[in-house]
């Protein structure tokens, strides 16, 4: 098997490798990905990342936490129980925390607008990737609109994609008044994300080209 000579140099030191057990648990987590967004996702919606953040290290129970939500004792477990798997929170004696994932996924500004950003933006859009590396086509904008380009679209976008945020500064300077697109900016376009994002990948960040084939 071939290497790519553009793969981070890091990345192809074997000394650096996990051992064979830790790489099937990171295969399990890009498996299971998409339900695993979800669920943290919901959790930042419907409050229960921000109640747990408010309770520290004193933690909260399922049933309070099903107070807080709305959610069903059966929905919270679902929830707590994939953000377990994911060392998202921590649990003792029945009372569930924040770990330092999850504080960062609860109180984090970068995080939160990516979040956003993947869900309400790209995340059904992803769906036709493949399409669009096919084809060369903005193949998941069809379930924004139908138009050649998301930049067509701006002023019909639905109001929950428009909040999300854009990776284009040109969208920033065109609509001043969706101030959550100009979060997403701000922040794809700053050094603390590129440094994040570098540090994080061995490479400069690939947004800009998954958002080019998807959907525009």
């Amino acid at each position: 098997m071939t290497t790519s000579t553009n793969a981070p140099a890091k990345a192809r030191k074997r000394g650096s490798e996990p051992t064979a057990l830790e790489a099937r648990a990171e295969a399990q987590r890009i498996a299971f990905g998409p339900m695993l967004f979800q669920a943290c996702w919901i959790m930042q919606r419907r409050g229960l990342m921000a109640a747990l953040s408010k309770s520290g290290t004193t933690g909260m129970t399922r049933e309070e936490l099903s107070q807080v939500s709305g959610l069903s004792p059966y929905a919270v477990m679902v929830l707590t129980d994939m953000a377990l798997t994911a060392n998202v929170l921590w649990i003792n004696e029945g009372r569930l925390g924040l770990t330092k994932v999850g504080v960062m996924l609860a109180t984090d500004e970068m995080t939160r607008v990516n979040m956003d950003f993947t869900g309400d933006v790209c995340y059904e859009g992803m769906h036709f990737l493949d399409e669009a590396l096919t084809t060369g086509k903005p193949s998941g904008l069809k379930v924004l609109g139908d138009w050649p380009t998301v930049y067509q679209g701006l002023a019909h976008l639905p109001q929950r994609v428009r909040r999300a945020g854009s990776t284009s500064t040109t969208i920033t300077a065109t609509t001043p008044s969706h101030p959550r697109w100009r979060s997403f900016s701000r922040m794809v376009h700053g050094p603390s994300w590129t440094l994040a994002a570098t540090r994080a990948s061995g490479r400069s960040p690939v947004c800009a080209t998954i958002r080019r084939c998807a959907w525009s």
